[in-house]
């Protein structure tokens, strides 16, 4: 029988690293949570409680992931750092979603997996690109703070000091992809 998965079973078994959880919180997703009373709308960054935890109740399912559909100027990139090509283990991921108009950057989302108890959206960082160019200082300041909004731990995979240090790199890496126009 061959191996099958789905995108909600993926985000309901909140692994930190799991694979489909950076990109969806950086479109800005939000998943439906069914019960015998009604659904319920939550967005995916309130979904993650912790360490395979997350907001649905005993009595729910998760019937929906819906994502906003992209405005005029979006542009996207994802990065998954694992120690072989095949389907290992995220030892990072990162994702980006930026909406750019007139070389200014209005709004951005640096989501982040594997380096926290839960996937999550460096606010900080993502809020560090609004009202501005992509620059290479601009860039360099969100990786920076992408990097200190971690809270990696020491396993089997990589240190907490290498996955903080690989962060900044990759968020770097990643921003100026999109800034060089090399993701969509």
């Amino acid at each position: 029988m061959p191996n099958r998965a789905t995108v909600g079973g993926n985000l309901v078994d909140a692994s930190p690293a799991a694979d489909t959880a950076p990109p969806l919180l950086a479109l800005g997703a939000v998943v439906d949570l069914t019960s015998a009373q009604g659904t319920r709308t939550l967005p995916l960054e309130e979904f993650f409680v912790g360490v395979r935890k997350t907001a649905i109740r005993p009595d729910e399912i998760m019937t929906a992931v819906r994502i906003p559909a992209a405005r005029e100027g979006t542009l996207t990139a994802y990065h998954k750092l694992g120690l072989r090509k095949a389907d290992a283990i995220s030892v990072i991921s990162v994702a980006v979603c930026v909406t750019v108009a007139d070389g200014i950057c209005h709004e951005a989302r640096i989501a982040l997996g594997a380096v926290a108890p839960t996937p999550f959206v460096a606010k900080e960082a993502s809020e560090a690109l609004s009202g501005s160019a992509l620059t290479s200082e601009t860039i360099a300041s969100a990786a920076a703070l992408a990097a200190k909004a971690c809270r990696p731990i020491d396993d089997v995979r990589a240190s907490a000091e290498y996955r903080r240090r690989t962060v900044e790199t990759l968020v770097r890496r990643v921003l100026t992809e999109i800034a060089e126009g090399g993701s969509q």
